[in-house]
């Protein structure tokens, strides 16, 4: 019987976000925290399971995708360099103009 060979975890996260066919994968949190109240229902209306709100401290993309986030960085200086709370508003009422998915199954 042949050794199960491991790949390195960043072959592995690269594989898997590749996979998924998005342009940016956010991570998903249980808790709504740092995040405005108004933005709630656009998380609750998508989510899948216990954890369904964003979290801006993991994400992966694809450059071509993630700088027409990066350029809204005005709007996280509008915040105050809150991150999570920029990030969840633009999304929640701008969504549609990003190629963004959420990983709310861990993957």
């Amino acid at each position: 019987m042949e050794p199960i060979r491991q790949l390195p975890a960043e072959a592995r996260i690269l594989r898997t976000f590749r996979a998924l066919r998005t342009g940016v994968l956010f991570s998903v949190e249980q808790l709504w925290s740092w995040q405005q109240d108004e933005d709630k229902p656009y998380y609750d209306g998508i989510a899948r399971g216990p954890y369904r709100y964003l979290n801006a401290g993991g994400f992966i993309g694809y450059v071509s995708a993630l700088l027409p986030l990066l350029r809204e960085t005005k709007f996280v200086r509008f915040y105050k360099g809150a991150d999570q709370v920029a990030y969840s508003h633009l999304l929640a009422t701008r969504s549609n103009e990003f190629n963004v998915s959420f990983d709310y199954d861990s993957k």
